[in-house]
């Protein structure tokens, strides 16, 4: 079963102020279609569907408008390809083309039941050579193709040791394996040159209510950039994506739901991603905003490496933040960085208890990480380190940025030179989480802050236990899930 993309006409959408390009839909056959080229300030979120041979003005979506900073306006942008597989069976190939000029894709597959064995199983390219295998991606050592509920599996091209500016072109094969009801999907990030020249983010950020960010009074998407506990948190992430990925700020549209996820659970996430059922189709990074309790076990989540690209009301659709009163704006913008490198297709440099690790050659590997010195870890700057930006300068690799550069989630522009890579130069001080500003970290603090990222598992010696249960502040609810695993690990 081969599927071919068809590349429309560009079309250019004249007029001053916000224009918005339509994301087209597909059908279950071999057409695919792609958005149209906008101008600079488009947002590329989804108007009514309009097949793109009519090239008609998408026009502007009054019903959702946008606040925060005025998008950068960095020239024309490319179309986002686009290509419904339609109904896929499980252990059967199937082809699919990729136009040259392809910085990367993402593939996802969706089933009507949950199933544990739903995966994106193999993904192999044109020359024969496999850039995933058994869920992994190749040369990695671990799968990340596999459910994170039930019902999604996604992967993505590059994610590994690639170092191409675009990949190859011609007809790859995907493998799925999984549930009933399957469907699959494939979105291209192409330019014209296949170079990345540097490209905009837009957000979606959603606010239950009540939620306060530590100011006391409540915040309701009608005047959330107004308010200054939000408007700082969301500048300083767009800093860090442009320090660390080359991303500018695209628009910022904002949401209100439900109270019950002022504070959000494990159990809760799948439910809460779904919330994003209210966000127009197209590229935009879903972000939820939460607050902290005794029982938080994260400060930070993504749905997914990656995450469910583009597609508002899955259950993998988002990352979340439950925010820290501790934190200043400017700390939590990395945090948001750091699980944003996770949904566009980051893994942890090292991971805890046994050492894996992303398969990228030029993210160092910590072999001694689950001895806890983690300043001693030689990616331990790296913002995909598990505790994150820990410690200046923080950086990003140049094998990482090229997994970025990939995922169909921003908008690429077409023409231009991309940022110089700086990363952050000054160090925050995380021991005012602790209560002790200016002081650095205890062992078991390190292993708090490197437990905070979705359920990241320092491993806990005999001696940290003690300090563990005294941990007070925003993060004592990491504390005690640390605590209640090396319970069950030790347990006979």
């Amino acid at each position: 079963m081969k599927r071919t993309l068809l590349r429309g006409r560009p079309l250019f959408v004249a007029g001053a102020g916000l224009c918005l390009s339509a994301f087209f839909g597909c059908s279950d056959g071999a057409k695919v279609t792609v958005t149209p080229v906008p101008t600079a300030t488009d947002a590329g979120l989804d108007a009514p569907t309009t097949p793109i041979e009519e090239e008609k003005d998408a026009g502007v979506d009054a019903e959702v408008p946008y606040q925060g900073p005025a998008p950068y306006d960095g020239g024309p942008m490319a179309p986002l390809g686009v290509l419904d597989l339609g109904a896929v069976a499980a252990d059967a190939p199937v082809s699919f083309e990729v136009p040259a000029g392809t910085l990367g894709f993402h593939v996802m597959v969706t089933s009507t039941s949950a199933s544990e064995s739903l995966a994106v199983r193999s993904v192999q390219a044109p020359s024969g050579a496999f850039f995933m295998q058994n869920a992994t991606p190749t040369g990695g050592d671990h799968p990340t193709s596999e459910t994170l509920i039930g019902t999604t599996a996604t992967a993505q091209v590059p994610q590994n040791a690639f170092s191409g500016e675009s990949v190859e072109a011609g007809t790859w094969k995907v493998v799925f394996t999984g549930g009933t009801g399957m469907r699959g999907k494939i979105q291209l990030q192409t330019t014209p040159d296949g170079v990345f020249h540097g490209g905009i983010l837009n957000l979606n950020v959603y606010l239950p209510g009540g939620l306060t960010l530590g100011s006391g009074k409540s915040i309701s998407a009608a005047a959330a950039w107004a308010r200054p506990e939000v408007k700082d948190r969301i500048t300083a992430f767009f800093a860090a994506i442009y320090e660390l990925y080359g991303l500018r700020n695209g628009t910022v549209r904002f949401f209100d739901v439900p109270a019950k996820y002022l504070s959000v659970s494990d159990q809760e996430l799948g439910t809460l991603f779904k919330e994003t059922k209210v966000a127009p189709q197209g590229q935009a990074l879903n972000i939820f905003l939460s607050e902290v309790d005794d029982q938080s076990a994260w400060w930070g989540v993504a749905a997914g490496i990656p995450g469910a690209a583009n597609t508002p009301g899955n259950d993998q659709s988002g990352l979340a933040l439950a925010s820290v009163p501790q934190a200043p704006p400017e700390m939590e913008g990395y945090v948001l960085a750091h699980e944003a490198g996770h949904f566009l297709g980051l893994n942890h440099t090292t991971e805890f208890q046994g050492g894996i690790a992303d398969p990228l050659p030029d993210t160092p590997r910590c072999t001694t990480i689950d001895d806890g010195n983690l300043e001693a870890c030689p990616d331990f700057t790296n913002i995909m380190f598990p505790s994150g930006a820990a410690q200046a300068p923080v950086v990003s690799s140049a094998f990482q940025r090229r997994v970025i550069h990939g995922s169909p989630i921003f908008r690429a522009f077409t023409t231009g030179t991309a940022a110089a890579f700086a990363g952050r130069t000054t160090a925050f001080d995380y021991g005012r989480l602790f209560g002790h500003p200016g002081v650095a970290l205890s062992r078991a603090e390190r292993l708090v802050l490197a437990g905070s990222c979705g359920n990241a598992r320092p491993v806990v010696r005999d001696a940290d236990r003690v300090e563990l249960a005294r941990i007070s502040g925003g993060l004592r609810g990491v504390a005690r899930r640390l605590l209640a695993r090396s319970a069950l690990r030790d347990a006979p």
